[in-house]
């Protein structure tokens, strides 16, 4: 009888305990340091500190082992995934080619050229260094060679001798550039691939024909038989 009658004031008084909601341990955005001296969230400047206690106290949020948990993933960055290509990527525009498909002949030097008037590269074509052109002078006259040969910055003339000297009326030295000479509108600075010759090169033909007229001249005169009066 004393039986039943504690089982049912057991039964009258019973509340059925509040059960905890289940969270995910997130990361703790802030550690600090705990009395162990190990890092943890609960911890004394932590993001939880004053807000952990023993597993079952509805007091607090966290647990000191949760607090400790947070603080180990802390840091760990998940991997990147490397991005999707796109369905259609932009297309790689094709890179400036050497390949002249038509050669014309330059007036002035005689030369073939790709930059040379009803050439490829005609009106696209200018000094180095200038990118208002997509090729140089050099890669003119080199793409519409036969046999590809590096071309050094000075040209170098197979032939330096001058047929014809003239005369420059402003400094009034002989050249093979000057009027009337050989190579008149065929010079120019040195590196011009237009041209065939440099002013340099024409004062330097003309001084080796003066020294050879003049050893001649000498020659000739000794081989001359003397007449005595």
């Amino acid at each position: 009888m004393f039986t039943a009658l504690l089982l049912g004031f057991l039964l009258a008084h019973y509340e059925e305990p509040v059960k905890r909601p289940l969270k995910i341990l997130t990361q703790c955005p802030r550690c600090g340091i705990s009395l162990s001296g190990k890092k943890s969230c609960c911890g004394q400047n932590g993001a939880w500190f004053g807000n952990c206690g023993l597993p079952g106290d509805f007091d607090f949020d966290y647990t000191w082992n949760e607090g400790i948990q947070s603080c180990q993933t802390a840091g760990v960055r998940p991997p990147i995934r490397p991005a999707n290509p796109p369905a259609n990527p932009p297309a790689i525009p094709p890179s400036r080619t050497n390949i002249c498909s038509e050669c014309a002949i330059l007036k002035k030097s005689g030369k073939s050229s790709c930059c040379a008037p009803g050439g490829s590269w005609y009106n696209n074509c200018g000094n180095v260094g200038d990118r208002s052109f997509d090729h140089t002078w050099v890669e003119g006259i080199q793409a519409c060679r036969k046999t590809p040969t590096p071309i050094d910055i000075v040209p170098k003339n197979p032939s330096s001798t001058c047929p014809k000297c003239g005369t420059n009326k402003k400094n009034g030295k002989r050249s093979c550039c000057a009027p009337n000479g050989a190579w008149f509108n065929k010079c120019g600075n040195e590196g011009d691939e237009r041209y065939g010759h440099t002013w340099v090169e024409g004062i330097q033909a003309c001084k080796k024909n003066t020294i050879s007229d003049r050893s001649y001249s000498k020659e000739s005169s000794k081989r001359l038989p003397q007449v005595w009066c």
